[in-house]
């Protein structure tokens, strides 16, 4: 498989700088560069909607011993959000745990999207206590989550609840928030 075209090549050597730049990153991170590959491909497709490919290259990771990186859970929850694969979501997020790789806001917000697309507002209210007992920060999109996930469920409380919460944080406010 050719991940980059000849062309794409040509233009990489042109920027030696970029090279020698992205070698001392790789060198002082430890970072696997085949992990890199696969997060970017992974990234690629989740951005294509294509969840089923994307899932297939996180598999293939575990398969060569490529040891994934919270960036690779991420872009995998955000394609399972994609393909409207919320089950999916959730049982990456819980594979970060056993793991042991660091789950963050951008996790559980794709997993909350996914979960809230599906109607499955029980579980973006889990999700956002898994958030407090890991003392991660609720930014505006884990709000607009809540109140939109509330909102298609008729918990309008709970809605009105989490949108006085985001106001006392200053937190920014777009038209669909208010919708």
């Amino acid at each position: 498989m050719r991940v980059v075209s000849k062309p794409t090549l040509g233009r990489l050597k042109v920027s030696r700088r970029w090279l020698a730049t992205s070698r001392q990153l790789l060198a002082r991170k430890k970072v696997d560069k085949e992990c890199i590959v696969y997060n970017a491909c992974i990234s690629a497709c989740e951005k294509a909607g294509q969840w089923q490919h994307a899932l297939a290259l996180f598999s293939e990771m575990e398969g060569m011993t490529i040891q994934k990186t919270s960036i690779t859970y991420n872009a995998t929850v955000s394609a399972c959000e994609k393909g409207h694969e919320w089950e999916l979501a959730l049982t990456i997020v819980s594979q970060m745990e056993h793991h042991d790789v660091e789950r963050c806001s951008i996790t559980y917000n794709a997993c909350m999207a996914a979960c809230d697309e599906a109607g499955q507002w029980q579980h973006v209210l889990h999700l956002l206590e898994d958030m407090n007992r890991g003392q991660l920060r609720r930014d505006a999109i884990t709000y607009h989550a809540c109140i939109m996930s509330c909102e298609k469920s008729r918990q309008w409380q709970r809605a009105l609840g989490w949108f006085e919460e985001m106001h006392q944080k200053r937190l920014e406010h777009n038209s669909n928030t208010f919708n």
